[in-house]
């Protein structure tokens, strides 16, 4: 960054040639004036000869004829020192009226740039400061530096660095220009323009409304997927609750309070302090079983006699989130099957006959007691086998035509030795 001041620039190489004319004339005029005078004294002295000599017929008249001539010499010569007065004049005229623009032509340059929005600051070829207008100055109110004209463009950077006058700073990718967040809490914007004789403008436009605007269309729509990703939650039948990497509540819906029979919470709360207040068992990816195993699921019975699943999904963040569901009806639906199947096996077992069944592929899903002693199995140890692995070659080959044609829907009867 850098500042430069609108003190009148000095005077242009337009008002160098125009003085240095200037001196040609005035010496030309003093030459002029040298030779007049001396023509002046010859005259007189001829004059003074031809009126004191009174010898020869025809001198008075040479003298005269050349006091003649000799007048006519400094006729010339004055009228070349007026015209030469003149071209003076003129000059000096020009020189005034060129000094005048080029002030004229400063201050209009320096109201035009005090009068823009942005902060300016013109280097010379040599990065050295030009000129600055007052919003630049403005931003080093702040600090103790002093930038002033000649200050160099290496030294403003430093000064702005070492000040504390840039607080945070991201750079621009390929051609988009440099922001800054000042130590005023103002925003800036750096654009970079090089002259035409190899030096710099530098424009720092104020973009605090700009980032002011973004930030609170960010947070509006973080709000709003917040307040979507909310309602999508609440509307899952089972309970979810997320935590944060520092192991705090970040996220929860109603039926996780519902099935861990928790009042409402306050977010932020660590997720073990508010477990604590369930009857539920905390599970995290971090829980482990007696032989140091990492437990990911675990299922739980209610005081009510309401059976959960607990399951724990890491997250990438360091996080994670735990659900909570409701298998009560699947639990009930599956003790029932448990219990249709013990009266199953309880009635098969005591049936004098081999009793067997086989699923579409060939493979065992059911046997009784009498048919594993038949074969010498035990308990529930052909469940699985395939027919052609449980019996012998030549028994298989008389036993596959009549499944052949029980599995096409014949109901067969037959003897076997």
């Amino acid at each position: 960054m850098a500042c430069t001041s609108t003190r009148p620039s000095p005077v242009s190489p337009l008002a160098d040639l125009e003085g240095e004319a200037v001196v040609d004339l005035l010496a030309r005029q003093a030459e002029l004036e040298r030779e007049n005078r001396k023509l002046a004294r010859i005259n007189a002295a001829l004059i003074e000869r031809v009126e004191s000599s009174g010898a020869g017929r025809d001198a008075p008249y040479a003298a005269f004829q050349h006091s003649v001539e000799l007048a006519e010499q400094v006729r010339e010569r004055t009228d070349a020192l007026n015209q030469a007065m003149a071209e003076l004049k003129g000059s000096n005229q020009l020189l005034s009226d060129a000094r005048l623009r080029a002030e004229t032509a400063h201050q209009h340059l320096v109201d035009a740039i005090e009068s823009i929005s942005d902060a300016f600051v013109l280097f010379d070829r040599e990065q050295r400061i030009v000129l600055f207008n007052r919003r630049f100055k403005s931003l080093w109110s702040r600090t103790r530096a002093r930038i002033n004209a000649g200050t160099r463009l290496i030294d403003v950077r430093q000064l702005a660095e070492s000040t504390g006058l840039i607080v945070e700073e991201h750079r621009g990718k390929g051609d988009e220009p440099t922001v800054y967040r000042l130590n005023n809490g103002r925003w800036v914007q750096v654009s970079e323009r090089p002259t035409r004789e190899g030096g710099l403008v530098i424009l720092y436009t104020d973009i605090t409304e700009v980032k002011v605007s973004e930030t609170m269309r960010r947070e509006q729509a973080l709000a709003q997927k917040s307040r979507l990703l909310q309602r999508a939650v609440d509307n899952l039948s089972q309970g979810v609750a997320m935590v944060g990497a520092e192991g705090a509540l970040e996220l929860w819906n109603r039926r996780f309070l519902e099935l861990c029979g928790l009042a409402p919470i306050e977010a932020h709360r660590p997720f073990e302090e508010v477990m604590a207040e369930s009857e539920l068992k905390l599970l995290t990816p971090n829980t482990r079983d007696g032989q140091d195993r990492p437990i990911r699921e675990l299922e739980q019975r209610l005081f009510d006699g309401r059976m959960l699943e607990i399951r724990t999904h890491a997250l990438p963040t360091g996080g994670f989130v735990n659900t909570f569901t409701d298998i009560t009806e699947r639990y009930r639906h599956a003790e029932a099957l448990r219990e249709s199947e013990r009266w199953i096996r309880l009635i098969t077992d005591h049936v004098p006959a081999l009793i067997a069944y086989v699923s579409s592929d060939l493979t065992y899903e059911f046997t009784n007691k009498v048919y594993e002693q038949w074969y010498r199995w035990p308990s529930d140890g052909m469940l699985g086998q395939s027919l052609p692995e449980v019996h012998s070659g030549e028994h298989w080959r008389q036993l596959a035509p009549y499944i052949d044609r029980a599995l096409s829907g014949e109901n067969v009867s037959f003897e076997m030795s």
